[in-house]
């Protein structure tokens, strides 16, 4: 065998072992465009076991990029079809999900020899979507109309295939729709055969699952000790299964709620790992003439880190990886198996050179290695920024947003608290971007603080042990409008240099552009343009800076809130204009690329007009051309600025790692779409 063949194989059998799981299964995914050789060895089965994982592991987003990835192979793939309308259930997505499980279902029926589980599969998926339709509803009526529709369809695949997962989910769709006599009697059954199933070896069972079911079927049958029982066991095995972990709480609660039982409880018998986002000190350098964090409690810190983390739960962790409580942070993590997450503010080698290598001599080399190693084992890593920026505070306090705000997304996604450990003296930082920025930051968030604090251990020598304290927001409040939740672009650049700022940037270009007519160039701009121009000055406060050229459209927002409106609105203007009917031969259709981060802020000495410029506008410059027409997309920064602004009435979901224009690289892609209340 071949070096070729012998990586392959490895490849493939690492890829199908039952152990791909956590931070190494989203670690090869995300990196899979790296080494596209390696992977055109993977089979349909693959792509459908990796979705599979994926959705067990919370990230159903993901799952449907693996499924459509697989799809892309084999089209004709059951599995991943069934899987791809599994995840879009998963990730809210109902329409689109029945539509694809409906196909699948119409399919099915004019086979022969399908397998049950084939069709309990599709069946349930269908219930499910039902069921969540269902339980979204706030009219009584409509919602018991939908919930007995829903019943009736997990009751025709139980009767089916006689699968539990279909009987436990007709018992409690049962329950919740007032037919208590169909709901006992199914749930009994559902109950005597899991419990027949427990007898059968432990390599043709499935433990979770098993435990899961047997504690809704006695929740059922209000026999709450004996839900209790099963459901710990269920938190037990779910450590590693958060995406299984948290359906089942969810359905827990909804029956809980239903018979009148405090739904909390749910996080006493199946606790879910918190998200953790962490911010510290580095290690003090040679010339710091007080001390605030030095190398010899660096062992002292790590452990109290260790304890916070297992004592919480906190094993998903987001955070930078620079020298001292960062990789400090990580390591910790990594052995207690939790998800790591890092976000550097620029390129890998430069953020060592200037936040690792800070000790000198052979302390660097120790560092440098350990950085590498924790990096090398993150599940994502993600670049903030292309590059050092013109202020380097500012490339750590935006790398400090993405963090923040890539937290709350994860947490968001999992349902999960958010918490905050920070390790510090408590004094104010050297600078922006530092530990008290961000403890700042989290208070004005409200997320819960506790603080590693060095200021009571700095004079002595070894410690045993370093207190941790409830950090409390300061007292001291200049404003309102800087200590609200997150506050807007205009508090936070205050005391900036005007030409550097965060800036939500906007590009979009007009498809068919270069095939309209002469005749129809004055009508593209009295109509089209004009429209937009109406638009713009909707929102002219929140514009900065606004370019056109041809059929394409630069704007520049002081806030991702407004960013994202006026992209949703200039969506729906173009797409509900009859162009036809304005006189073109074609429709007209818009492409729309959002993106966030630092740029330089200048009035343009050729046009006199305001400005901006850098690497992040050529980045959004990028996003633009690989976005489909009709659709709005968005970066990973400009997703977890919204996140960190809170905004409520859109949302932006990541859809696909995409190869972005001109050779720019494979980056993350997110739909931006309305929350419907």
């Amino acid at each position: 065998m071949n070096s070729h063949d012998a990586r392959v194989s490895q490849f493939l059998k690492e890829i199908r072992s039952p152990d791909l799981k956590g931070s190494r299964l989203f670690q090869l995914w995300g990196n899979r465009l790296d080494d596209p050789i390696l992977w055109r060895s993977v089979t349909a089965d693959d792509y459908a076991t990796i979705a599979r994982r994926l959705m067990s592991a919370a990230s159903a987003m993901t799952a449907l990029e693996a499924a459509n990835e697989g799809l892309r192979h084999s089209p004709g793939s059951l599995p991943l079809r069934q899987l791809r309308g599994l995840a879009l259930a998963r990730s809210g997505d109902l329409g689109a999900a029945e539509k694809i499980l409906t196909a699948v279902w119409d399919q099915l029926r004019r086979t022969s020899d399908v397998e049950p589980a084939t069709l309990q599969e599709t069946l349930g998926a269908l219930a499910r979507v039902a069921k969540d339709r269902g339980l979204a509803l706030i009219d009584p009526i409509q919602r018991q109309i939908a919930l007995v529709h829903a019943c009736e369809a997990y009751g025709e695949a139980y009767r089916l295939t006689g699968g539990t997962w279909t009987g436990i989910n007709e018992a409690t769709l049962a329950t919740l729709t007032g037919d208590r006599q169909r709901a006992q009697r199914v749930a009994e059954r559902v109950r005597r055969q899991c419990l027949e199933e427990i007898e059968l070896p432990s390599a043709a069972r499935n433990e979770y699952w098993l435990r899961a079911t047997l504690g809704e079927a006695e929740l059922n049958l209000q026999n709450l000790p004996a839900a209790e029982a099963y459901y710990r066991q269920t938190g037990q095995l779910g450590t590693r299964r958060i995406g299984d972990l948290n359906s089942t709480r969810k359905q827990a609660r909804v029956l809980l709620r239903h018979f009148g039982v405090d739904p909390a409880i749910v996080d006493d018998w199946m606790p879910i790992p918190r998200v953790v986002v962490f911010s510290g000190h580095m290690l003090d350098r040679p010339e710091r003439k007080i001390e605030r964090f030095p190398s010899r409690l660096a062992q002292q810190v790590k452990a109290t880190i260790k304890g916070w983390l297992s004592d919480h739960r906190a094993l998903i962790g987001f955070s930078s990886a620079a020298n001292g409580s960062d990789l400090l942070f990580q390591e910790a993590l990594r052995e207690l198996n939790g998800e790591s997450h890092l976000i550097l503010p620029y390129l890998q080698a430069d953020f060592v050179q200037d936040s690792v290598a800070i000790l000198g001599g052979e302390q660097d080399r120790e560092w440098i290695a350990r950085s590498h190693t924790v990096i090398d084992l993150a599940a994502r890593v993600v670049q903030a920024s292309p590059s050092r920026l013109l202020l380097g505070g500012e490339s750590y306090d935006f790398a400090n947003q993405m963090i923040n705000g890539l937290a709350m997304m994860r947490a968001r996604e999992l349902d999960t608290p958010l918490v905050a450990l920070a390790v510090g003296d408590g004094r104010p930082g050297d600078g922006p971007g530092g530990t008290a920025s961000m403890i700042e930051c989290w208070h004005q968030l409200q997320i819960p603080v506790s603080r590693i604090d060095l200021s009571s251990v700095t004079s002595l020598g070894a410690v045993e042990t370093i207190p941790i304290v409830a950090d409390l927001p300061n007292s001291r409040r200049t404003s309102d409008q800087e200590h609200s939740r997150f506050p807007d672009e205009h508090s936070r650049r205050k005391n900036r240099p005007e030409q550097s700022s965060v800036m939500a940037l906007l590009f979009a270009d007009a498809q068919g552009f270069s095939q309209l007519t002469d005749t129809e160039v004055p009508r593209f701009v009295e109509r089209f343009l004009g429209g937009i121009a109406i638009l713009i000055s909707k929102y002219q406060a929140a514009i900065e800076v606004k370019e056109t050229w041809g059929d394409g459209l630069f704007l520049a927002f002081n806030s991702v809130h407004a960013a994202g409106l006026f992209a949703l609105e200039l969506s729906d203007f173009v797409n509900a204009t009859d162009w036809i009917g304005e006189g073109f031969q074609h429709p007209l259709r818009l492409r729309i690329a959002l993106h966030a981060g630092p740029v330089y802020r200048c009035t343009d000495p050729i046009t006199g007009q305001p400005k901006c410029c850098g690497t992040h506008v050529s980045q959004a410059s990028r996003l633009e051309p690989a976005t489909p027409a009709g659709q709005i997309y968005a970066s990973e920064a400009f997703a977890a600025l919204t996140a960190l602004a809170l905004v409520k009435d859109f949302r932006c979901d990541y859809i696909t790692q995409l190869a972005w224009a001109k050779d720019y690289g494979s980056l993350p892609a997110y739909l931006v779409h309305r929350v419907v209340n």
